[in-house]
């Protein structure tokens, strides 16, 4: 069977781990033997100034917690957010299995505390199930896919991506070019830089079960953003392509029509 690690801390140390783990919403219904074995599992590592810590695109290995020193998050080369003491990153890869989203990139020397794969995976295993079916209700509750049946449901589940994003970083910008929708799973998001032909309204805010970037998935041709969408907490969306959908779903023109309903 299998045993995580144990590496010694102080008091101190686990403090700021444990407050950074509840902190995050995916260790939000871990019990205190959960939490207590994955802070003893964390390990401390040193990085160097510009040392990239995750690289975008990778296959996840570790999840982290940032002790001294600041990252920034890159998205092919831009700047998308930054972390401070006590920021947790890189645990959606481990729990999801998907690529990194982005490039962590140390700004001056940092120390961290990491967690490998196999130690998260197995302290999170209870964790999957639960949040697989928190998954499900939220995107059987959105009127826009309400149309939906049950297998569709559950191909979207195991199909639609996670996006974390940060307060202040822009999710996605009016006249950008992009077909994906998303589904808002923990955070909420600010409307701004509204077209005149949008829907949405000006500052509107949203939060979990709502949903943003429909049109430019239901447009056949048209495929760029018609707001800005700004992050206002740090928060988790659920996306997922126009091509992406269609191999999952079928035809999205159905689609169209029961939402025009």
């Amino acid at each position: 069977s299998f045993t995580a690690p144990i590496f010694q801390k102080s008091q101190e140390e686990k403090k700021l781990i444990r407050d950074a783990l509840k902190s995050n919403f995916v260790f939000g219904a871990c019990s205190e033997r959960e939490l207590r074995t994955i802070v003893d599992a964390f390990e401390e590592f040193n990085f160097g100034r510009e040392e990239k810590i995750i690289v975008q695109g990778d296959v996840g290995d570790y999840f982290y917690v940032l002790k001294t020193g600041k990252v920034r998050f890159e998205v092919n080369g831009k700047l998308v957010g930054n972390a401070e003491e006590g920021t947790t990153f890189g645990e959606l890869a481990l729990l999801y299995s998907s690529p990194r989203a982005a490039s962590a990139i140390a700004d001056g020397k940092v120390t961290l505390y990491r967690v490998d794969q196999k130690t998260f995976r197995y302290i999170m295993q209870s964790q999957t199930m639960k949040t697989e079916m928190a998954k499900k209700e939220l995107l059987q509750g959105v009127k826009f896919l309400n149309f939906l049946d049950p297998s569709d449901i559950n191909k979207l589940v195991h199909t639609m991506v996670p996006r974390v994003f940060n307060e202040g970083e822009y999710i996605t910008r009016n006249g950008d070019e992009d077909d994906t929708l998303y589904v808002i799973q923990e955070g909420k998001v600010c409307i701004t830089e509204v077209s005149s032909c949008s829907a949405k309204k000006e500052n509107q805010e949203l939060g979990p079960g709502d949903h943003f970037g429909e049109t430019a998935l239901l447009h056949k041709e048209d495929h760029v953003k018609d707001a800005t969408v700004v992050g206002l907490t740090k928060g988790l969306a659920l996306s997922i392509d126009k091509e992406t959908f269609e191999k999952v779903v079928g035809d999205i023109a159905k689609l169209a029509i029961q939402a025009e309903d």
